[in-house]
């Protein structure tokens, strides 16, 4: 799966470029993070004379080709530096729903072609999709049980997290659409942020939070992350406690919700 060009697979260049800047730098290029995300595509079929292939369908690199199945996806593996801001693409994939375990094998295949040219992968950081959670099962890890696994060739310990802007999204729009959630504590209810909302959107009170329209109609922003993380902040959980010490008949027992946003928080 390596391609010397700009085709599907790991990129050789690439690799080899990071090489090079590991022997000048070694204190930055080093150790990286390993990010693994996969992108909706516009699903086209094309041929190319010049090449004398078709693109637009299934390549996974190194030949192995589809020419069958039309991609909607691109999987995409980037380098990230730990010690100095930097990032660097080492291998993508067009794909249509990609096994675990064939995501597996190119994830094992990156980290150990890093590992040749001295650039130690030492965190690999995915979203929730059901097919990364089985992908981190098949190496080993799973979260928050196990949270690392040695590399079958590099003998090094690698550990898995998952992604924290998109899983406070994920926690925020559950939270929304579902209205309630289960805490070890009691039932945390979405009705107390929009109280809060309405009560300083009438005007009675402000209790200094960011709390706003936007963020109880999120749906049209659900991708904005500062308004998952300004519901789980704890100007809002504080803002809910004191309604709720100063007996509002809409937040009797808010303390759990209040508890479970802070703890989501930290």
């Amino acid at each position: 799966m390596q391609t010397v060009d700009d085709n599907p697979g790991i990129c050789k260049h690439t690799i080899k470029s990071l090489g090079n800047k590991k022997r000048t730098d070694p204190a930055n290029y080093t150790n990286c993070t390993l990010v693994i995300d996969a992108m909706s595509i516009k699903k086209h079929q094309q041929w190319v004379p010049s090449e004398q292939k078709v693109v637009g369908v299934v390549d996974l690199g190194g030949g192995i080709v589809d020419e069958e199945t039309i991609a909607s996806e691109a999987l995409v593996l980037m380098a990230v530096g730990i010690r100095k801001r930097w990032k660097s693409p080492v291998s993508f994939h067009f794909t249509k729903g990609l096994s675990s375990e064939t995501q597996k094998t190119i994830i094992l295949d990156a980290v150990e072609q890093l590992f040749m040219v001295g650039v130690h992968v030492r965190v690999i950081i995915c979203d929730g999709a059901s097919v990364n959670l089985a992908t981190l099962n098949q190496l080993g890890c799973s979260i928050p049980e196990q949270v690392a696994f040695t590399h079958p060739v590099t003998k090094q310990t690698i550990y898995c997290m998952l992604d924290p802007v998109h899983m406070i999204k994920v926690l925020r729009t559950c939270f929304g659409d579902n209205k309630t959630l289960d805490t070890p504590d009691g039932i945390a209810k979405w009705e107390h942020i929009t109280k809060l909302h309405s009560i300083q959107q009438d005007g009675q009170v402000h209790l200094a939070n960011k709390i706003r329209k936007q963020h109880i109609e999120y749906t049209a922003n659900k991708m904005k992350v500062k308004l998952a993380t300004q519901v789980f902040s704890l100007s809002v959980a504080d803002a809910i406690t004191t309604l709720e010490n100063i007996g509002h008949p809409d937040f009797v027992g808010a303390s759990v919700t209040a508890k479970f946003l802070k703890v989501s928080r930290d």
